[in-house]
């Protein structure tokens, strides 16, 4: 249910000590899809303290919170977002210096050593992938070209070309019941692309927000690490699809080779409803043509899993998250 008016704008007035406050913002500005009709209330913080305030203000007033990134992983419904939609916009990054390197085969630090790496969580992937990599220290540069935010990242242990975020994150910092506090990477539950803070269920207003993530990354040569970098960065312009997307639809599936092979095989590419299209490049996309809306989109995703079930009888997962008032 939406807000009533009384409550919208004394809200409103309330958040303005935080950031610019706007009401009835529409989402498809916020998105990568560019979908997804209005949030009752939208703020942006670029302060801690700001993003500490505002979910605490939003839960005094019973309103429902949600803190998002770069938008790049969500279909917002065509309806919008009830409550208050906070952009984290928290992008400060420090070195921490050396530690010792985890007791882990995979890990050759230069003389068994790492460095340690403080990152906030609405920094953008490819903005500290290059930032380290300018550095040479190695470890997040698989993130280079993600559209996507360090606490997004998180959440949803986003990895490529073999790496994740559960490979190279020591701990983070969370808000969580008006505190912050310091957990290890540890206690996320890291799965494939999963964590107990994706798709969280709970009766309280606002979910477990990730304020930052402490990094333990590898010496290399610079060098190494950006012809890396620009690698997996072509790779990724020849085969994924250049309109709007949120990336990849669905997991892939153990034992097949994922699930766009699954979606083409079943006759899908090119598949279109209204402006939404399964992409002609990369069957586990779902492009936005021109003016798609959610409603198209979500018709597509039902298509896929179906045909795909019906053929191959395997159950198509998610990656993405299905977020607002449907």
């Amino acid at each position: 249910m939406a807000l009533n008016l009384a409550t919208k704008q004394e809200l409103a007035v309330a958040l303005q000590a935080m950031g610019q406050v706007k009401v009835d913002e529409p989402m498809a500005r916020h998105t990568s899809y560019h979908i997804g009709g209005p949030a009752d209330l939208y703020l942006h913080v670029d302060s801690r303290q700001g993003l500490l305030d505002a979910v605490t203000r939003a839960v005094e007033y019973e309103v429902p919170v949600l803190v998002i990134g770069a938008g790049s992983n969500l279909l917002v419904s065509d309806r919008g977002i009830r409550g208050l939609v906070v952009e984290n916009r928290l992008r400060g990054w420090e070195r921490l210096g050396k530690r010792e390197a985890p007791a882990r085969s995979d890990w050759q630090g230069a003389e068994g050593f790492v460095e340690a790496v403080r990152v906030e969580g609405g920094m953008s992937l490819s903005r500290i992938a290059k930032l380290t990599a300018d550095l040479g220290l190695s470890g997040l540069e698989w993130s280079a070209g993600i559209p996507g935010t360090v606490a997004g990242g998180i959440v949803n242990n986003a990895g490529a070309h073999g790496t994740t975020m559960a490979d190279v994150l020591e701990s983070v910092l969370v808000l969580a019941d008006g505190q912050i506090e310091t957990m290890p990477a540890s206690a996320l539950g890291f799965a494939y692309r999963q964590t107990i803070l994706k798709g969280m269920k709970t009766t309280k207003p606002a979910k477990p927000v990730i304020v930052e993530g402490v990094f333990l990354l590898q010496y290399q040569m610079a060098e190494e690490i950006k012809e890396r970098m620009n690698r997996y960065q072509e790779r990724r312009r020849c085969t994924q699809p250049q309109l709007p997307s949120a990336g990849s639809v669905f997991k892939n599936p153990p034992g097949y080779v994922g699930s766009g092979w699954l979606i083409e095989q079943c006759g899908l590419k090119g598949e279109q409803r209204g402006d939404a299209q399964i992409s002609e490049v990369h069957a586990n996309f779902i492009v936005n043509c021109g003016h798609a809306t959610a409603r198209d989109v979500r018709g597509l995703m039902d298509l896929a899993r179906d045909r795909v079930f019906g053929r191959f009888g395997v159950s198509l997962e998610l990656e993405q998250e299905i977020i607002g008032d449907w």
